[in-house]
């Protein structure tokens, strides 16, 4: 069995922190990438960093 993970382009983690930065929701912006809330903040918080 194999186990698939999920894989952020830059482009999708720049769009996810924009939305972010003008104040919508850690959910609502989930919601508005197709992406379940518990596992794309990582990626983006990463890219918040640098």
């Amino acid at each position: 069995m194999s186990v698939n993970r999920w894989r952020f382009t830059r482009e999708f983690k720049l769009a996810a922190l924009q939305r972010l930065e003008s104040g919508a929701s850690a959910a609502e912006v989930a919601l508005a990438f197709d992406a379940n809330p518990n596992v794309w903040p990582t990626g983006v918080c990463e890219l918040d960093a640098k």
